[in-house]
């Protein structure tokens, strides 16, 4: 089996990894990379997702570290609510397309119609 667990959080210890300050919620247990592992080989999975947490604001540190630890099979990215505003897209899917990456986004489909225009514009490659 090729399956891909989409997305994931890694919390590590807050002595490495402090909250930010502008963290909406408490993190309420440490989910670590060693705790990851065995769920992914008691699960069979292959290939990871790993979503950048709230709980660090910009500091990309763990989820970082975190797929350099998992290796080829992982990826990130960052949620609602995270570093990049809606003004900032352009800018960000010009820096990834060269690597061959794209930018997920998650939003509330009620804002869709406002941010269709900016989404047709964007630069996902050739």
């Amino acid at each position: 089996m090729n399956a891909t667990d989409c997305p994931m959080h890694i919390h590590g210890p807050t002595e490495r990894y402090p909250v930010a300050a502008s963290n909406p919620s408490p993190v309420p247990f440490a989910f670590d990379l060693p705790a990851y592992r065995a769920v992914q080989a008691r699960l069979g999975l292959k290939r990871t997702v790993v979503v950048q947490p709230a709980a660090y604001g910009l500091d990309n540190a763990c989820t970082l570290d975190a797929v350099a630890a998992l290796g080829e099979a992982a990826r990130a990215f960052m949620l609602k609510g995270g570093a990049v505003p809606w003004e900032g897209l352009p800018a960000l899917t010009a820096n990834v397309a060269p690597l061959g990456w794209h930018v997920q986004s998650q939003f509330d489909g009620g804002e869709l119609p406002q941010r269709a225009p900016l989404i047709a514009a964007l630069r996902c490659g050739d």
